[in-house]
């Protein structure tokens, strides 16, 4: 199937995709005869297990997509039940080879729009190490992180909760980042918009990042999200 658009997740030009990941014969997105397609992530890892993601949309109706999409599905074919993260949208999953594909799909007017995704399921050894962003709390439980190779670059999100209250992981955060080099940015103006919830940016050289923090009943919600421009930002 040819790829008609591609819209890529950020960038950060720090590590290449590795050679395990590089020779994975990932199998064609086939999502339904008419598919408009965009990659998400042509080379990303999730919590360190390779992975590709495509939107798409459609004019067939999604009884249509799906059957297509199960002709092109070995075994193993599944329809999970539906997940509350994704409300109006059906779920369709099977094997293709030694990949789990997943279909996700909803009707949005006349189309059909969703998501084509795969693993690398069912090869050894295919999960590669995770190294956590700058300024995540080394004290915080990491739940997920997402880390983009697209066109030979690399950003990060993270995402995970410590045990401590929202003020001392910020001040934590901005600590480490300091001693790293990092800058603390002007914008946003108030770090604090809401006395449980802190927010700030970091710059040095092309990297930035995006710090956000929410007091939680349980302690603090963490995401970090790291990127690069291509060139020095100002």
């Amino acid at each position: 199937m040819k790829i008609l658009g591609v819209l890529v997740v950020g960038a950060a030009c720090m590590a290449g995709i590795s050679h395990a990941e590089s020779v994975l014969a990932w199998p064609d997105p086939y999502i339904a005869a008419d598919a408009r397609v965009s990659s998400v992530g042509d080379h990303i890892n999730i919590n360190g297990v390779p992975t590709r993601i495509y939107r798409f949309t459609s004019e067939s109706k999604p009884a249509e997509v799906v059957q297509y999409f199960r002709e092109h599905v070995e075994r193993n074919f599944i329809h999970p039940k539906p997940n509350a993260a994704l409300p109006d949208q059906d779920a369709f999953a099977g094997r293709v080879g030694n990949f789990w594909v997943t279909l996700q799909l909803k009707q949005q007017g006349r189309q059909t729009v969703g998501t084509w995704s795969a693993i690398p399921q069912f090869i050894r050894d295919v999960r590669q190490r995770v190294e956590r962003p700058p300024g995540f709390p080394q004290s915080a439980k990491l739940i997920q992180q997402v880390d983009s190779f697209d066109d030979g670059k690399r950003s990060q999100l993270a995402v995970g909760t410590d045990l401590s209250p929202v003020d001392g992981v910020a001040a934590r955060l901005e600590d480490e980042l300091q001693q790293q080099g990092f800058v603390k940015q002007k914008t946003p103006m108030a770090n604090w918009p809401s006395p449980s919830d802190y927010v700030a940016t970091f710059r040095k050289g092309r990297e930035e990042v995006l710090a956000t923090l929410s007091q939680t009943p349980g302690g603090t919600s963490v995401m970090i999200n790291r990127i690069s421009a291509l060139e020095e930002l100002k």
